[in-house]
């Protein structure tokens, strides 16, 4: 990510949780991970898809401050977060890379308080046993 998207990094990671002095993305993600069992969409975004977003809002805010001029002069799409798709029509880009190792991307951990014998517990729902890394004690829900 560009040295100059920093302090909005820094900004995004205070609005996420202001307990904590983390300043970069994938620190505060591994820590709500780990330590608060957040996922998905209840951790931030990651650098891959918080720079995409800053170009589609910083480029939508140049267009519509821009209404009062005859004819608009902007910057390329393509320099600011758009993708030109098959069609011939652009289309946001959501994301710069993948958010974490395909072999990441397939870990459930679950958060339950008690045996995971209902669909809450995430790893029961994904057809998976509870491993070291879940919250859950005294658990049924393991391989025997």
């Amino acid at each position: 990510m560009p040295e100059r998207y920093y302090p909005l990094e820094r900004f995004v990671c205070r609005a996420y949780s202001a307990k904590t002095n983390l300043d970069t993305l994938p620190e505060l993600r591994r820590e709500l991970f780990w330590h608060r069992n957040l996922e998905g969409d209840k951790l931030p975004p990651t650098r891959g898809t918080l720079l995409p977003h800053i170009l589609h809002a910083n480029y939508t805010s140049l267009k519509d401050k821009s209404y009062v001029m005859a004819k608009l002069v902007l910057p390329a799409l393509e320099i600011n977060g758009w993708d030109l798709g098959s069609e011939g029509v652009y289309w946001p880009a959501m994301c710069l890379k993948d958010p974490a190792p395909e072999a990441v991307l397939e870990l459930v951990k679950c958060g339950c308080d008690s045996s995971c014998v209902t669909t809450s517990c995430s790893c029961l729902r994904n057809g998976l046993c509870c491993m070291g890394i879940c919250k859950c004690t005294d658990c049924s829900n393991v391989d025997s």
